[in-house]
């Protein structure tokens, strides 16, 4: 972790000013004089890439297993706390200066390294794709409200934009992704929270639904706890990857 004495504004103006350059670090170890990051930031960081509309999706599915409101609320309690394993995994990154998938040649070798790196790109690209074709779909509805008809070319026009800014901001680096989750932290946490004042009200507490076929009230909540636990678990290769900047 660095020793830095910079103040907090300090901090911001070279995050701010790094923000604009393209990143220069990939798995390479970070120097600590130019860690930027402060553990508050983090918070902020991991609450932005996890306000997503994968979550929605993921309410709807275990509501649709036949749980009732208090089972479901369980699962996704349960399916969450994940998210401690994720956070206990990432406190070597400081320390480590670099990210996860390089800090595991450790243990592995690097030949032995190339199985789990190639495990982790597989589930980084399933992970990247799924964001896009929703956000696609979730512009293009909402372009929809707005008058607009809907057509095959709207939707291609809609994919190129948010694969557009997706990748423009990955190739300014770490200090943009920071800069735009403490953004998105904002943004998404009050549009969220303007989402549960109007759902909540509408909530049937008492309903049982009906299970699917041949399931059972375990079985049923057991493949809803799989879904739920599949995102923090989903992060674990991530783990240390903006951590090392602190």
């Amino acid at each position: 972790m660095s020793n830095s004495s910079q103040s907090p504004a300090s901090a911001e103006s070279v995050q701010g000013s790094r923000a604009r350059t393209v990143e220069q670090h990939g798995i390479d170890f970070i120097p600590e004089n130019e860690r930027s990051l402060k553990l508050r930031d983090l918070f902020l960081i991991w609450f932005g890439a996890n306000v997503i509309y994968v979550y929605i999706v993921d309410g709807v599915l275990i509501v649709g297993f036949g749980l009732s409101f208090w089972p479901a609320m369980s699962v996704v309690l349960t399916g969450n706390l994940i998210y401690v394993l994720l956070g206990l995994n990432s406190i070597a990154g400081p320390r480590a200066g670099t990210a996860m998938l390089t800090v595991s040649r450790a243990s592995f070798g690097i030949r032995g390294n190339s199985s789990p790196s190639f495990l982790s790109w597989i589930t980084a690209v399933g992970w990247e794709a799924v964001n896009i074709v929703i956000g696609t779909l979730a512009l293009a509805e909402l372009i929809v409200l707005w008058g607009v008809r809907s057509s095959t070319g709207l939707n291609a026009l809609c994919l190129a934009v948010i694969v557009f800014l997706t990748f423009s901001v990955t190739i300014f680096g770490h200090a943009m992704i920071t800069l735009m989750n403490k953004l998105l932290s904002y943004v998404l946490g009050l549009g969220t929270l303007v989402l549960g004042i109007y759902i909540v009200p509408m909530i049937k507490f008492h309903t049982h639904p009906h299970l699917l076929p041949g399931t059972t009230g375990v079985g049923a909540w057991l493949l809803a706890f799989l879904i739920m636990a599949a995102a923090p678990i989903s992060w674990f290769n991530c783990a240390r990857s903006e951590e090392h900047h602190v």
